[in-house]
């Protein structure tokens, strides 16, 4: 998928005429979605337009300067049933006018699964990414703002700035999603 929004825009409503396809065969009792990414979205628009009940998994968090934080209280708005990962996250979902009877504090499913996991080697990992590890090891993943301005800090040189503070150190740097880039006016900003 290309990170271009026509692209995206493009690809969630096709992702909607799939997903209602599919849900409309399934028939399921209820759709359980986790997150805020655009793809989310699509899944939570068929869900809703075929009645399917909705569980949301991640809602009430803040992702400043990201379109997802906009899906994610879109799909929170959708859903019948929510999941928050901590009780600050619960309370948001209230405060948005969900009824407290169906929101459920149950942590944060993704760290627990990952914590089950049994652990990379070291030599392994070395050798999977290509390159010796040595401490310490940072991974970074950067996630773009997608809602700022043009000429407005995407961040990238605080956290360059932030990575020379440790110059002993090995860097792993994760590849991106496929979000559009930050050209979009920040809301308030829109003449």
């Amino acid at each position: 998928v290309s990170d271009e929004r026509t692209a995206l825009a493009a690809a969630t409503g096709r992702g909607v005429a799939g997903l209602a396809e599919a849900l409309f065969r399934l028939a399921p009792d209820i759709v359980v979605l986790l997150g805020d990414r655009y793809e989310i979205l699509a899944a939570a628009t068929a869900a809703l337009v075929l009645g399917r009940p909705i569980a949301h998994i991640h809602g009430g968090e803040i992702t400043e300067g990201a379109m997802d934080e906009s899906i994610r209280h879109a799909v929170t708005k959708m859903a019948h049933v929510h999941f928050a990962a901590a009780e600050p996250y619960a309370r948001r979902i209230v405060q948005m006018g969900e009824p407290p009877e169906r929101v459920f504090v149950v942590g944060a499913l993704g760290v627990d699964a990952a914590l089950a996991l049994d652990p990379i080697l070291p030599a392994a990992l070395d050798r999977d990414l290509g390159v010796p590890l040595r401490d310490p090891v940072l991974l970074v993943t950067h996630h773009p703002a997608t809602l700022c301005g043009e000429n407005e800090d995407s961040g990238v040189e605080a956290l360059l700035a932030a990575l020379e503070r440790f110059p002993r150190a090995r860097v792993v740097i994760t590849g991106v999603n496929a979000d559009p880039l930050a050209t979009m006016p920040p809301a308030g900003r829109i003449a």
